[in-house]
């Protein structure tokens, strides 16, 4: 993390770095799984950045997302996609590891690519 990069958008680009080369080994599943978190991480950033939250304040999926939704509906600068991106990673990302399904390559590559463009989206916002 450099000194001027928000905390958390470190863990998002690792976390979407790790599930680009899992989906890329057809470890669709796991790269779901990072995928999620990529976003989950991003949303963080961009809550502590937009002065809603703090570096190590402890947050549940459900608070994430709903502050999310709160977040993008007052600052414009978010887009209005973030929230409802996040919950629909999240259930990917739950059939994946709590499901007898398996996730399937055309699910686990629209999941990396959500996740890409969400932190895409939050980098806009939030660094200079």
């Amino acid at each position: 993390m450099s000194v001027d990069e928000p905390p958390f958008l470190a863990k998002a680009r690792e976390a979407l770095k790790a599930a680009q080369i899992l989906v890329q080994q057809d470890c669709f599943g796991s790269a779901a799984n990072r995928a999620y978190y990529a976003a989950f991480h991003a949303t963080r950033a961009a809550l502590i950045a937009a002065n809603q939250s703090g570096p190590e304040d402890k947050w549940s999926h459900e608070a994430i997302q709903a502050r999310l939704g709160i977040l993008t509906r007052s600052n414009k600068t978010y887009p209005s996609h973030l929230s409802s991106d996040l919950p629909r990673s999240r259930g990917i990302r739950e059939m994946a590891d709590y499901d007898t399904d398996m996730v399937n390559s055309k699910t686990a590559h629209r999941a990396v690519r959500t996740a890409e463009v969400f932190i895409m989206d939050v980098q806009k916002a939030i660094l200079p």
